[in-house]
């Protein structure tokens, strides 16, 4: 892709990629058929200053521009959830998110982080109080236990951890750590919210009501 986008120029270069469609297509198939997961990247993109001029990445005119920094990346294969995926990721990402839909534990020392692709994800609680259960959508899904416990295979959107009359909401979208030692919320904590509000507003409407009397007596 380099040498068409360094000498075919924009409509060359753009000829080349719409080349690779069908081999890919049939690469994706063949993957999909035999439940291995594909990932298609690169290493930059191609910025071309017109649309008859060459093309180029690494040069300092280049090098900042969104078309050289963007570089499309697409997984396909079994546990990877179907969506575009927003926001600034990096190179050293794609590592450990291979390692995790492969379900490999990898020792990266820390470099980069996993994208959110997957079809389903695990959240640990730590501190978990007795009788700890995670609901969605008023459905109970699963209890967990004292201490520390696991949920796995949760799809991405709003849970809700209760105990008791205790209740923590989390959003899952990717893997997730809670801990819920000493984070104990009461359920009622938003009732109690809205009552200071409209205690709030109530006061304010008396005060105007006071003030509007007063300004009539005068």
């Amino acid at each position: 892709m380099d040498s068409a986008g360094q000498n075919l120029g924009a409509d060359g270069y753009r000829d080349v990629v719409a080349a690779l469609d069908a081999p890919l297509g049939r690469l994706a198939e063949a993957c999909r058929d035999s439940n291995v997961l594909l990932a298609v990247t690169a290493d930059h993109g191609m910025v071309f200053p017109s649309g008859t001029g060459k093309g180029g990445h690494s040069a300092e005119k280049y090098a900042a521009r969104p078309e050289a920094l963007r570089v499309p990346l697409v997984f396909l294969g079994p546990g990877v959830d179907e969506l575009n995926l927003g926001g600034r990721w990096s190179e050293m990402d794609i590592a450990p998110t291979v390692l995790n839909l492969l379900n490999i534990s990898g020792n990266l020392s820390g470099e980069g982080r996993i994208l959110p692709v997957a079809e389903s994800f695990e959240l640990r609680v730590t501190g978990a109080p007795a009788g700890l259960a995670l609901w969605r959508d008023g459905v109970r899904l699963a209890n967990g236990s004292a201490g520390d416990c696991r949920f796995l295979g949760l799809s991405r959107g709003l849970h809700s951890l209760k105990a008791g009359d205790r209740e923590w909401v989390v959003l899952v979208n990717g893997d997730a750590a809670m801990d819920l030692a000493g984070k104990a919320a009461p359920q009622g904590d938003w009732k109690r919210i809205i009552g200071i509000v409209l205690i709030l507003a109530i006061n304010l409407a008396g005060i105007a009501i006071i003030v509007r009397i007063w300004r009539k007596g005068s």
